[in-house]
């Protein structure tokens, strides 16, 4: 199947809770898994009242005698959405462990899952234990704040993740006190953008199911819009890594 990594060029404006919720969303109409590789720890187990095992650390354990899709099943979690999870601890030490463990192999066994796969690499740096997981995703986006200090941090780290600018999407986290527009003619790409709200933010961060009153929000509605370029994108850019 396909892989999208989520990241950001400093702190997480909300990169958790958007993984969350297109891995919900994509779950309507294909199996979807979530993939928790930021290096300070995994939140998902806590949020949406889950174990920390099996998971993300078990999986690096059983690594040892190597990784397939079956092997990588049994350290699966499934959330109210129905979308499955790999969770990671909750402790930065254990993670980064695990992830640095896993290696190559983490992606690999992603993608022969046949699921659709929402990376979520909180903030990206150089030294990043997952990267991996980034050069192996057929879309990359990147969220930022839509300021002049959330946009110069994006210059600087879409300059530095080596990955060809036809596989990202820059997402902006709302539109103040700058737009889309604005921003696109600043990094000299297309940018998309998403609406956070508190409430459903949490309610969506928590893995919880999609019901009629979610879709409607903000939230849910420009998750839809941005998982359908996404969902085209990777098509695209699956058949250009194939040549």
């Amino acid at each position: 199947m396909t892989i999208v990594a989520f990241l950001s060029a400093k702190h997480s404006p909300g990169v958790s809770t958007l993984a969350v919720t297109l891995s919900a969303l994509a779950s309507d109409t294909t199996p979807a898994l979530l993939v928790e590789a930021d290096p300070c720890g995994g939140d998902l187990a806590a949020r949406a009242g889950l174990r920390l095992e099996p998971g993300l650390a078990t999986l690096a354990g059983a690594a040892r005698r190597g990784i397939d899709p079956g092997v990588l099943e049994q350290h699966l979690q499934t959330l109210a959405s129905g979308a499955q999870a790999l969770v990671a601890p909750t402790s930065l030490e254990h993670t980064v462990s695990a992830l640095r463990a896993l290696g190559p192999r983490l992606p690999r066994a992603c993608e022969e899952t046949g699921r659709y796969v929402f990376v979520d690499l909180g903030r990206w740096r150089s030294d990043h234990p997952a990267g991996e997981m980034l050069h192996a995703a057929s879309s990359v986006v990147m969220l930022i704040a839509p300021t002049v200090e959330g946009v110069e941090h994006a210059r600087s780290r879409l300059a530095a993740i080596a990955v060809d600018p036809a596989r990202i999407t820059v997402v902006a986290v709302g539109d103040r006190p700058y737009g889309t527009a604005e921003i696109a003619r600043a990094l000299g790409m297309p940018v998309r953008a998403v609406e956070f709200d508190r409430r459903s933010a949490e309610v969506m961060a928590a893995g919880c199911n999609l019901d009629r009153w979610m879709r409607r929000t903000p939230l849910v509605r420009s998750a839809r819009a941005l998982l359908d370029h996404l969902s085209a994108h990777v098509e695209t850019n699956v058949l250009e890594m194939a040549k």
